[in-house]
């Protein structure tokens, strides 16, 4: 029976030098829990924060550009058909009523259709506009801008039933549409791009692909020349943001495919 005593405290003395290591591990092990999770809540934080930030930069970009299409929409159609109607009131001559009722008539249809162009670039600086009528139709609108100038001719093929996007994912994901072609008419030297946009029930894909000189991409991605890819790399971090993969294939003198997937959530 005593000498029970002498284990029973052996074991009263593991135990405690056990605990004694277990409980500072546990400690540690908390610490470093709540560690990373307050680094992960920073994390989710900063993700948010520059995804706001990313947002409120391509509603100005958008808003810029659209400014930009208006000057020269209103300078090279929208002022040349007025200039037309003028033309035309200006040489209406009463004395001859056959004349004169074809060149109301041409002018009531020139007024109009001044009025028509107005209306769609008004429609076009509110970013609003683009969530409400959809990413189609808010493609197909910049397109049609395009087409007028006479610089690219732009095709347009839409695959699968169009379905609804988040609003602030979709305002970005067409903004990364328009600096795409924005490249493209400043730097491609294409004769013709397409664009094709599919909808399935888990995926929306966009591929932009032109028949302009084509690009090195290994250079346009060097460290040493950081301002060569700088603009890719920003779409690629813009597509990030909304949960989007962009890539981008070129071979010189053939042309650049750019490809956007993102993944539809409900």
């Amino acid at each position: 029976m005593q000498q029970e005593f002498p284990e029973l405290g052996l074991l009263f003395i593991v135990i405690t030098i056990v605990l004694l290591m277990i409980i500072p591990f546990i400690i540690m092990m908390g610490f470093l829990y709540k560690k990373k999770q307050i680094r992960h809540t920073r994390e989710k934080e900063d993700l948010q924060q520059q995804f706001r930030q990313t947002l409120l930069q391509s509603q100005l970009e958008i808003k810029e550009q659209t400014l930009h299409h208006i000057s020269q929409e209103i300078h090279d159609n929208i002022g040349q058909v007025l200039s037309l109607a003028k033309l035309n009131i200006s040489t209406m001559d009463p004395g001859k009523p056959e004349q004169l009722m074809e060149k109301i008539d041409s002018s009531r249809q020139l007024v109009a259709k001044a009025i028509t162009d107005l209306r769609q670039l008004a429609r076009s600086m509110n970013t609003d506009y683009i969530t409400e009528v959809g990413l189609v139709k808010s493609v197909e609108t910049e397109l049609e801008i395009i087409r007028k100038s006479g610089v690219i001719t732009p095709l347009l093929y839409v695959e699968g039933y169009p379905v609804k996007i988040n609003p602030q994912k979709q305002l970005i994901l067409f903004r990364i549409f328009q600096e795409v072609m924005t490249n493209i008419i400043k730097h491609a030297g294409a004769e013709k791009v397409e664009i094709r946009i599919g909808f399935t029930e888990e995926l929306l894909n966009i591929t932009i692909s032109d028949n302009g000189k084509g690009f090195d991409t290994e250079k346009a991605y060097a460290p040493e020349i950081p301002a060569s890819g700088l603009g890719l790399r920003n779409m690629q971090h813009r597509a990030r943001l909304i949960d989007a993969s962009l890539s981008v294939t070129s071979i010189p003198e053939k042309g650049t495919t750019v490809a956007i997937r993102l993944p539809i959530t409900t």
